[in-house]
C-alpha cells in the first residue's frame, strides 16, 4: 500500500493544556494541567505515553484531537486525526457489522471484517452483549480499518488495550507494527508490551511538564514503567 511521507504532530514551545473553571462574569479561570515548554514533534511510528493517573494524559489527547482548545500556544497536525477515547461507546442494540457499515467506507469495511476475524470478534453480536474486551476490539478495529483508505492518518488512542487478554494484545501490537509507513500513532498505555516496540516514550513530569524519556536501550523506559507500577 502506498502512503505519503510521514505525517507529523507538532506542539509549539510554550503550549499549555487544561481547561477553564467557570466563574462569575463568564470566561473562567484557566487551569493548566500539562505544559510543553520545549515543544514536541512526532513523525511516523508508534509513540507511547505513560504517566500517573490524573496527570492529564486524556486532557492532552482530547486537545490534540481538537475537542478542547489549548490554553496557550499551538498544535499543528499534518494529517487527518482519529481519536479513540477510553470511554467510547455505541448503541447497545447494534452489532459490530452494523457499526462498521455506518461508520466506515466500503474499503474500510472489508478491512474491518478481516480484522474482526483475526481478533476473534463476533460481528453479529449486539454491542450491548459484548464483554469489555470485545467492546475494546470494536474500537480498535474502527481505528485500524481507517488505514485501509491509504491516506495519512494520526491515531490518538487512550488506553486501547484495556480489557484485552495477553494473546489479543499481542495480535493488536502486531497490527500496530505492520501499519503503513507514515502512520503516526500516540497511545496511552498501562501495559509493558508496547514499550518493546515503541519508537519513543513520553511522560508527564512533576509540575505537569510533557517530556520525552531517554532511549529504550538505556533502561530509561523500563525504569519509568516500573516507577509507575511500584507498590506503595
Amino acid at each position: 500500500m502506498n502512503m505519503p511521507t510521514a505525517t507529523t504532530l507538532q506542539i509549539r514551545p510554550g503550549t499549555s493544556f487544561g481547561y477553564r473553571v467557570s466563574g462569575w462574569g463568564g470566561g473562567g479561570r484557566a487551569r493548566v494541567v500539562v505544559r510543553c515548554d520545549d515543544g514536541l514533534r512526532l513523525a511516523g511510528g508508534l509513540h507511547v505515553f505513560a504517566a500517573p493517573n490524573g496527570a492529564g494524559k486524556t486532557t492532552l489527547l482530547r486537545t490534540l484531537a481538537g475537542l478542547l482548545p489549548p490554553l496557550s500556544g499551538e498544535v499543528r497536525l499534518g494529517a487527518e486525526v482519529h481519536y479513540q477515547s477510553d470511554s467510547l461507546g455505541f448503541d447497545p442494540e447494534l452489532s459490530a457489522d452494523q457499526l462498521f457499515g455506518a461508520l466506515l467506507t466500503a474499503e474500510a469495511r472489508a478491512r474491518a471484517a478481516s480484522l474482526a476475524d483475526a481478533l476473534a470478534l463476533d460481528r453479529r453480536c449486539r454491542y450491548g452483549r459484548l464483554s469489555r474486551g470485545n467492546r475494546a476490539k470494536v474500537s480498535i478495529i474502527l481505528a485500524e480499518a481507517r488505514l485501509a483508505a491509504g491516506r495519512p492518518l494520526i491515531l490518538l488512542q487512550d488506553e486501547p488495550l484495556a480489557g484485552l487478554d495477553h494473546g489479543t494484545r499481542r495480535r493488536v501490537l502486531d497490527l500496530w507494527t505492520e501499519a503503513p509507513a507514515g502512520t503516526t500513532r500516540l497511545v496511552v498505555i498501562h501495559e509493558l508490551e508496547p514499550l518493546r516496540r515503541a519508537d519513543s516514550l513520553l511522560t508527564i513530569r512533576a509540575g505537569g511538564v510533557l517530556q520525552p524519556v531517554g532511549h529504550a536501550d538505556d533502561g530509561a523506559w523500563n525504569a519509568l514503567y516500573e516507577s509507575l507500577h511500584a507498590t506503595p
